[in-house]
């Protein structure tokens, strides 16, 4: 039931606004998570790993030169070359309500209901198989 319940959520969990990203701050555990409300995926998707850069600077310090041309090449090619082509050419993605962090220490049943609980969960509105 659990796993259907899931998929019917990435399926039907659409985005009120037609926006990716999320209102507000989340946490996967410890680490804080921020996908930034943008009208593309690709846009969100930069925006919530830049915040995994800056919680990374913020954590260890600034990294070496090998790491800031490696953080570099990835936000200016490697994404934009992977998900630029999902939305172009007359492509389109609808954002989707979508869970990450989901594990069985994150997810039971309500006593008083019976219902399925997942707690967090670090939800956004993303690629419908996105799992942040």
């Amino acid at each position: 039931m659990f796993p259907a319940l899931l998929a019917e959520m990435h399926k039907c969990g659409v985005s009120p606004n037609g926006k990716f990203g999320f209102p507000m701050e989340t946490f996967a555990g410890n680490s804080s998570q921020m996908f930034p409300i943008s009208d593309t995926w690709e846009e969100c998707f930069l925006g919530g790993l830049q915040h995994v850069f800056e919680n990374e600077v913020a954590t260890h310090g600034r990294g070496d030169e090998e790491f800031e041309e490696l953080k570099k090449r990835v936000m200016d090619k490697v994404i934009p070359r992977l998900l630029r082509p999902l939305e172009t050419g007359g492509r389109s993605i609808t954002p989707c309500l979508v869970h990450g962090d989901l594990w069985d220490g994150n997810a039971s049943v309500n006593v008083d209901t019976g219902k399925s609980t997942i707690f967090d969960g670090t939800p956004l509105y993303a690629h419908n198989e996105c799992e942040s």
